[in-house]
């Protein structure tokens, strides 16, 4: 899950006495390594968590942090890298060109509870945001609408950072078979949410899904009860037929959706469609589905077939305006 293990590193931190800095990457520009979001922590036992870009860059901040840490009442501080060596000032010691900002947060023993309250709404996708300015932490059960994130920066010693927490981008995989299971495994990598539906309650493939955060026993002429639409939820048909594909795809198409795939091949597709089509289903509804799923990267074992379909979703999900379907 997003940042879990960070912020759960903060809190052992925190909780054996140990002071913590949070770096948190806030701006960017050009070819900076560093993201918006990308976060590390530097505690003063000489231990580390995360990453902010790596590089030189990353190791002058982390003993940068180590050295506030070393005298008393350290400050949340912003620092600005410039990846120039011609650079006037803030150069970072790269030349990949870019820029960026982050944040340098240290964490007293008081901030446990907040931090507490973080990790819950990260396990259980609860919604809220984490708000970073130069003298607090502090966490609002309101959202940033529209983005994951926002920085605004009045001077250096004042801005105000804000981050949604508790939203995950959620694949809704139909089908739990052999491709439904890899499928469970990329999207955990990815921190998908996942949840398998399967009207079949003891096919093996399910038993041995470990990856899924959720699995779901549901008739395919059922779904549209349990699936809601959003634009951060994601449908993949992978069910063992054709019925079962067709049968789903009417239960979800006149619902919006960030994506919808249906797995087959150009015949099986041809068919569904055919009868959508005879059904009522209008050309612009059936266009809005990714079938034959994945990018064509000539995949074959179900692992192949997994990765060339998250690579699909990631590739909709990165789109600049992305819309949903």
């Amino acid at each position: 899950m997003k940042d879990l293990s960070l912020w759960k590193y903060i809190l052992i931190c925190l909780q054996n006495n140990v002071q913590p800095v949070l770096m948190i990457v806030v701006d960017s520009e050009g070819f900076s390594p560093g993201k918006p979001g990308f976060k590390m922590v530097a505690a003063d036992d000489r231990t580390l968590c995360g990453s902010i870009g790596g590089g030189l860059m990353e190791y002058n901040l982390v003993e940068k942090a180590r050295s506030m840490l070393s005298k008393k009442n350290f400050l949340p501080a912003l620092e600005i890298q410039i990846h120039n060596p011609e650079a006037d000032s803030d150069k970072s010691g790269m030349i990949c060109g870019g820029k960026q900002t982050i944040i340098l947060f240290p964490f007293e023993p008081e901030y446990e509870e907040i931090i507490e309250d973080i990790i819950h709404s990260i396990e259980n996708n609860k919604t809220g945001k984490f708000i970073v300015t130069e003298s607090n932490l502090s966490l609002s059960h309101e959202l940033i609408r529209g983005k994951e994130m926002t920085f605004k920066q009045d001077s250096k010693t004042e801005w105000v950072y804000e981050e949604n927490l508790g939203i995950r981008s959620t694949a809704y995989i139909i089908g739990g078979g052999h491709v439904g299971l890899a499928m469970s495994k990329v999207l955990a990598l990815l921190d998908f949410y996942t949840v398998v539906i399967d009207d079949r309650p003891n096919v093996s493939t399910l038993k041995e899904n470990i990856y899924a955060d959720k699995i779901v026993t549901l008739p395919f002429d059922k779904i549209q009860e349990y699936i809601p639409e959003g634009e951060n939820n994601y449908v993949i048909i992978m069910t063992p037929s054709h019925r079962g594909d067709e049968t789903s795809l009417k239960q979800v198409i006149n619902k919006k959706f960030a994506y919808i795939g249906m797995m087959g091949s150009l015949r099986k597709v041809k068919e569904v469609f055919g009868n959508m089509r005879k059904a009522g289903f209008s050309q612009d509804k059936l266009k809005k589905v990714h079938s034959p799923i994945g990018l064509p990267i000539k995949s074959n074992t179900p692992e192949e077939i997994a990765i060339s379909i998250a690579a699909e979703i990631i590739q909709v999900k990165n789109s600049v305006g992305q819309k949903m379907q």
